[in-house]
């Protein structure tokens, strides 16, 4: 990730990260997540692995947003774990 400029968007909102470490990083995300966004800032010692129901223009373009009634709550489910590698 040395270098990069942007975010990186991966469709899916279930992925399993594997870094220099005795564990990967899993997450499993509902239908809801379409996108995983991964981005660092700059030189920082960390990596940003973000689960995303829209893309980052959503906001202005309304594509893939969820619009929530105040009467019609959703419940949306992330989960994060650590497993052995395999």
């Amino acid at each position: 990730m040395a270098g990069l400029k942007e975010s990186v968007i991966f469709e899916g909102g279930s992925v399993k990260a594997a870094f220099h470490a005795t564990k990967d990083l899993a997450i499993e995300a509902d239908e809801h997540f379409r996108y995983t966004v991964v981005w660092v800032e700059g030189d920082a010692p960390f990596v940003c692995i973000e689960p995303w129901v829209a893309k980052n223009e959503a906001l202005n373009t309304k594509e893939g947003l969820i619009l929530v009634k105040p009467d019609k709550p959703i419940v949306l489910e992330v989960n994060f774990y650590l497993e052995n590698k395999s």
